[in-house]
């Protein structure tokens, strides 16, 4: 983990700088059973423990065993001490973020993270 102006700590990025930063946020979702109907994941994110107006963002997955990638990227304008939070829903209660394990046979690939988060100022 690397960090300038901003700190992590239990699941709370705390912005040390004012000022305007890119958010980029990934999550790999995944349908570990349930329902055969379809099933909506949300995300979005607080500033400062309340609800950003239009931050959410929203995928399906169709199948059990299926998974769907749902990103955030935002540029937002933030005070010094600012906290930012990542929270999400869905109306399937087997619904998780979860990694993608790496294989050594065809196809060959490395492992996939849960959550992917990169954040940085740019004003």
């Amino acid at each position: 983990v690397y960090s300038s102006g901003v700190s992590l700590a239990t699941n709370t990025v705390t912005v040390t700088n004012a000022g305007k930063y890119t958010v980029n946020l990934n999550c790999q979702f995944y349908k570990q059973g349930g329902s055969s109907a379809n099933s909506t994941i949300y995300l979005w994110y607080r500033i400062g423990g309340s609800n950003v107006a239009n931050s959410a963002v929203y995928s399906s997955v169709y199948h059990t065993g299926d998974s769907s990638l749902v990103s955030i990227s935002v540029m937002q304008n933030f005070s010094a001490g600012d906290t930012l939070t990542f929270h999400w829903s869905s109306n399937e209660s087997t619904m998780q973020i979860a990694t993608g394990a790496a294989s050594a046979t065809n196809p060959i690939h490395p492992a996939a993270p849960a959550v992917s988060l990169s954040i940085t100022q740019v004003a």
